[in-house]
């Protein structure tokens, strides 16, 4: 089965180390070492470049595979198929509780909406398979043919800063920091009456959620896909969903964003990430600069 509506999911998991890439390596220019919290997307991953060249792939493949008589991608892209937002993902940013208002923090406790769900393409046939993979041959070929190298590289990339940027904050040389950031938030909390719902636990915004019910997403899951054998199957738009928190999380959360808005929290915490953030990209500085130069000479080719 193939799924050909492709996400960048960056996750403390199944991480792919880019060749050259390995931590003993140092700066060579220092050029990221001022980019601002909102501009690392941009400007070290080159993510507005990397998102053209991925959607003139896809149009293009898109394009072939209808040629060729496999119509499904292209009606799937005129129901609204969209890519990825790199930036939140790549971006030093707070946590959502903290700068959420306590009206949002009311209505959305510590959860997220879904956003509608575009129709996307699922393939249990050889033959699309095989001319799919041929068509994005063939698109690869007409935008330079190491756009696909490329792509790979820049989100194994993209793996590798976030989950070291993840890993020293959470348990690595800027713990520390981080604790001591969050100690007026937690202190706050406490005073407002809440407490940590496990004895023995690290002190920290999650323990204070163990055992506070989460609420769910309104309205009904999507049908399953059928999975035939021999079939594509094309899975229809999706409505946007809202979440729904309980009334306990509810009230944890809005205490949580009144706490962070009082003790300043969450700008605190986007200076900190921007300074482990700017200490990640320069150990990988070398490799990200050859990354950038290759994103570079590709996107100068687009129409």
């Amino acid at each position: 089965m193939n799924l050909y509506v492709t996400r960048l999911v960056v996750a403390a998991a199944a991480v792919l180390v880019a060749a050259g890439c390995g931590p003993a390596e140092r700066p060579v220019t220092g050029r990221f070492q001022h980019v601002a919290a909102d501009r690392i997307a941009v400007e070290v991953f080159k993510a507005d470049k990397l998102s053209q060249l991925g959607e003139q792939l896809q149009r293009r493949r898109v394009e072939c595979m209808a040629d060729r008589g496999y119509p499904q991608l292209a009606e799937a892209a005129a129901g609204g198929e969209g890519g990825s937002d790199l930036s939140s993902t790549l971006n030093a940013t707070a946590p959502d509780f903290a700068v959420r208002s306590e009206v949002e923090a009311r209505r959305s406790g510590f959860g997220q909406d879904e956003p509608r769900q575009a129709p996307h393409v699922l393939s249990y046939d050889k033959g699309f398979d095989e001319t799919l993979e041929r068509c994005t041959d063939e698109a690869a070929k007409r935008l330079g043919g190491d756009l696909p190298r490329v792509r790979a590289d820049a989100y194994d990339l993209m793996n590798v800063v976030s989950v070291e940027v993840a890993g020293r904050i959470r348990t690595g040389s800027a713990a520390s920091t981080f604790k001591a950031l969050a100690a007026p938030l937690l202190d706050c909390l406490d005073r407002a009456g809440f407490r940590p719902a496990k004895s023995g636990v690290e002190r920290d915004i999650d323990a204070y959620g163990l055992g506070v019910a989460t609420g769910h997403l309104a309205g009904a899951d999507p049908a399953p896909p059928r999975r035939v054998r021999g079939t594509v199957e094309t899975l229809p738009a999706a409505p946007a969903r809202a979440y729904v928190p309980t009334p306990a999380e509810a009230a944890l959360a809005v205490a949580a964003a009144r706490c962070a808005r009082e003790t300043g929290y969450a700008a605190k915490f986007v200076t900190a990430r921007l300074d482990v953030t700017r200490q990640v990209i320069a150990a990988h500085e070398e490799p990200l600069v050859r990354l950038g130069e290759r994103i570079e000479k590709l996107a100068a080719r687009l129409p």
